[in-house]
């Protein structure tokens, strides 16, 4: 199986766990981890995670994070590399709403893949 995680499933683990909405979400996403490390699952990331990732402001999880992307074993959508930079100046709703479009193709790559994608 083949899963992209959303850069909301890296970031769960780190929220407040005494929800226990959260909590569950956070055991399973640390299932899934698990999975991939053991390599029963491959995981698949795109510029848009990395990007997204870069914009953390939280330099442990981020990190963190950085560091789990290595263990992907498939990279999607390296062609939309300069779109984002493209659109920085002209506002964040602009990056915001260039970015779910980018999201969106990459989800119909992923699914033209056989990749799962969890949210």
């Amino acid at each position: 199986m083949r899963v992209y995680l959303d850069n909301c499933c890296f970031n769960r683990p780190f929220d407040d766990q005494r929800q226990i909405r959260v909590f569950l979400e956070t055991q399973a996403k640390l299932h899934i981890q698990e999975q991939i490390k053991n390599e029963k699952i491959e995981l698949a990331v795109s510029f848009v995670s990395r990007y997204e990732n870069s914009e953390n402001p939280d330099d442990v999880s981020g990190g963190s994070i950085a560091d789990f992307f290595q263990r992907a074993t498939i990279y999607v959508g390296a062609e939309m590399r300069g779109s984002v930079t493209k659109v920085v100046f002209f506002g964040l709703w602009v990056i915001l709403s260039h970015l779910q479009t980018m999201l969106a193709h990459i989800r119909l790559k992923l699914l033209k893949r056989h990749i799962t994608y969890v949210l």
